[in-house]
């Protein structure tokens, strides 16, 4: 359904074009966090070998959008997943884990340092 349909069904206004964009984009944002949180979620991928590639995968995505009206929402995504997660791209247990696992080629650019 388009939106249009949506809010003429519930008995709404409907949506002005600026609304309409700032969903899309919002939909553009969290398409790649929804992905992720599938794929580590899920019972076949479901091991350390792949947090750093699937965590990679994901600031490559949301770094690819381009973005005018969810500025603020790419922006917190991105930092709240450096926050969390920034320093496992440090740990030498993940890093191993990673370029290890027999499914995870080295094409993700994850690096071991002493």
């Amino acid at each position: 359904m388009r939106p249009r349909d949506i809010c003429a069904a519930l008995s709404l206004p409907p949506l002005v074009q600026q609304e309409v964009a700032f969903l899309r984009e919002y939909t553009s944002v969290m398409e790649p966090v929804a992905q992720a949180l599938d794929a580590l979620q899920g019972d076949r991928n479901a091991s350390l070998g792949f947090v750093l590639p699937t965590l990679k995968l994901l600031r490559t995505k949301l770094n690819a959008v381009l973005l005018s009206q969810a500025k603020p929402l790419h922006a917190a995504l991105l930092a709240g997943s450096n926050k969390r997660f920034g320093h496992l791209f440090n740990d030498t247990e993940f890093l191993l884990a990673a370029v290890s696992h027999p499914k995870i080629s080295n094409r993700t650019g994850l690096t071991i340092q002493n």
